[in-house]
C-alpha cells in the first residue's frame, strides 16, 4: 500500500514526496507508541497493573475501551485522550485514503 501511495506522490510531485512520507509514516509510529504508553498508564492509574498489562497487549481495543469508560467516567466523550486518538486515527488513514483517491482517479482517466 505504501509503495503504491510513495509512486503515486512521486508521479505528481516528484522525488520530494517520498521524503515527505518517509516523515509522516515516522510520526505516526511515534505517535502510536506514545498513545500506547499513555494508554497503559490511565489503564494501570484508573484499574491497577491487572488492566495495564492487558492493555498492553490490546492496543487498539484497549484504547476504544478507555476511551469510553473515560467518557462514562467523565461524562464528555471529547476528553484530551479521545481527541488525540481521534486525530491520531484520521492521520492513520489519511494515506490510505489518498490511494483510494488515485486509484478512483486513474480508473477514471483510464476510462477516457
Amino acid at each position: 500500500m505504501m509503495n503504491k501511495l510513495k509512486t503515486a506522490l512521486t508521479v505528481i510531485f516528484g522525488g520530494s514526496a517520498a521524503i515527505v512520507l518517509m516523515f509522516l509514516q515516522s510520526g505516526v509510529s511515534l505517535m502510536g507508541t506514545i498513545i500506547h504508553i499513555v494508554t497503559i498508564l490511565i489503564a494501570y492509574r484508573s484499574s491497577g497493573a491487572l488492566a495495564a498489562i492487558i492493555t498492553a497487549f490490546l492496543p487498539v481495543l484497549s484504547q476504544i475501551y478507555w476511551i469510553f469508560k473515560l467518557w462514562t467516567t467523565s461524562g464528555t466523550f471529547f476528553t484530551p485522550f479521545a481527541i488525540v486518538c481521534l486525530i491520531y486515527a484520521g492521520i492513520f488513514l489519511l494515506p490510505f485514503i489518498v490511494v483510494l483517491i488515485i486509484a478512483i482517479a486513474g480508473e477514471i482517466f483510464k476510462q477516457k
